[in-house]
């Protein structure tokens, strides 16, 4: 038996993979943030962390993880990882790299979302105080991966919305954009290598890997690791089927 501890009960992400596994199970899957209610059942953390469970999809120490950017780019760094942008807690190594020309994102905020709390720095005086510096890889094509259980289950790439012709193409996190499904092109190997590597390292069970890819270098680099990412009918039965694939 299944059951999914959100966020925020009022996700919507996670109130659509209830409804997906319910219909892929037969029975109907609940969602619940009280630690009382989880004995005995398997538990999916959706985005957030309580191991009250008989097993656990997610522990909570590797959603934390993954969930601090400045956590996670650690973690990958100290694995070896390459395929991550270049990093610092330091606003002088970030004065740096402004003063080589590069865009440095100041991210103010480390758990956030969305692209809340990032400060674009193309020149010094744009540089704020921030517990994390990183420097822009690219102005590449963007992918989110899902991963569950070492494998890829689904590709989409961000695209412009429709009717937005001009948009500030160096924060792809609002509602300028969206996630579209890939029709033509082939995805890059080294995209879905890459994720499918960061999720492991992480030591998590699943997760929406956000990757931008230079064509022109043809190197994929990991943006962050979504442990609750936006997800539509489509993905949620997906992600159902990955589940109870797994869980039989």
């Amino acid at each position: 038996m299944i059951k999914i501890r959100p966020y925020n009960m009022s996700s919507k992400s996670a109130r659509l993979l209830a409804e997906a596994l319910s219909k892929e199970l037969g029975y109907k899957v609940f969602r619940t943030v009280n630690p009382k209610y989880m004995r005995n059942y398997t538990i999916i953390n959706w985005g957030t962390g309580v191991d009250a469970g008989r097993r656990i999809l997610n522990r909570s120490v590797d959603v934390d993880t993954a969930i601090n950017k400045l956590d996670c780019f650690r973690v990958l760094r100290d694995n070896q990882f390459k395929a991550i942008p270049d990093w610092t807690t330091n606003k002088y190594t970030a004065s740096r790299w402004v003063e080589a020309g590069n865009i440095v994102y100041c991210r103010t905020l480390l758990t956030s979302k969305e692209g809340k709390g990032i400060v674009i720095a193309e020149k010094q005086e744009q540089l704020v105080d921030a517990p994390l510096y990183t420097k822009r890889f690219v102005n590449g094509r963007e992918y989110r991966i899902h991963v569950a259980f070492g494998k890829v289950i689904q590709a989409v790439q961000k695209k412009k919305r429709l009717g937005n012709a001009h948009v500030d193409a160096r924060i792809r996190s609002n509602n300028n954009w969206v996630f579209a499904r890939i029709l033509n092109k082939p995805v890059p190997d080294d995209v879905l290598s890459v994720a499918v590597d960061a999720v492991e390292i992480l030591n998590l069970d699943f997760g929406a890997v956000d990757v931008v890819y230079s064509v022109k270098k043809d190197k994929a680099c990991v943006l962050e690791v979504n442990t609750a990412p936006g997800i539509d009918n489509t993905s949620a039965a997906i992600y159902a089927k990955a589940f109870v694939e797994e869980l039989r």
